[in-house]
């Protein structure tokens, strides 16, 4: 059985990332807060953003909400920087480290806060959006291009610039399951495997 090409494949329009040349990776933060009260968490977001202004902020940020399956009430703030030390520089201002140092850790209070950030290379990072579409993540702030390549939305691998010299192999089998935990009063470091996909 002959294979069909991927050129007889129907094309989709979509637009992707065009990288400046100075730009070679881009740093995602996500700072979250929860708890059994909008008030609190409300609050405590509002403080998060004050600490995300100022010298080395991030160059967009992004904010979204939802209730988790332990039925709190969670705000996500999604920080966008195009150049990884400006985001290390951030992270070591005296006003933020004091205020990550000292957040509670106390199981007894209603709120919780974490903090997942991935550094990417631009050889790894993938955006598509539909034709006209620009205000959402990396697009705010980065300038979009017809994406001539996007046939199947199957072939994300082919769609990394990184492919041409990486067949993403995996010592996984399969996809790892996420497990659900209760994560109050604790610190929490997600690491993901290595080649996986992360979509937004």
């Amino acid at each position: 059985m002959v294979k069909e090409s991927s050129s007889k494949r129907p094309t989709i329009e979509r637009l992707k990332v065009s990288f400046p040349e100075e730009v070679n990776s881009i740093t995602i933060a996500k700072f979250g807060v929860q708890s059994l009260s909008v008030q609190k968490t409300q609050e405590q977001t509002k403080t998060i953003k004050k600490y995300l202004t100022g010298k080395n902020k991030p160059d967009h940020l992004e904010r979204m909400n939802f209730v988790d399956s332990f039925g709190y009430i969670c705000e996500m703030l999604m920080a966008y920087w195009l150049n990884k030390k400006d985001y290390e520089l951030w992270c070591s201002r005296e006003d933020v480290k004091y205020w990550w140092d000292n957040i509670s850790l106390d199981s007894e209070t209603d709120i919780g806060f974490w903090k997942e950030v991935t550094h990417t290379s631009k050889e790894l990072f993938q955006h598509s959006t539909k034709p006209h579409i620009n205000n959402h993540g990396i697009g705010y702030i980065l300038p979009l291009e017809p994406n001539i390549n996007y046939t199947n939305s199957s072939l994300y691998r082919s769609r990394f610039p990184a492919s041409v010299y990486d067949n993403f192999e995996s010592s996984l089998n399969e996809t790892p399951t996420p497990s659900k935990k209760e994560t109050k009063g604790k610190r929490i470091s997600v690491v993901n495997p290595n080649n996986l996909c992360y979509l937004r």
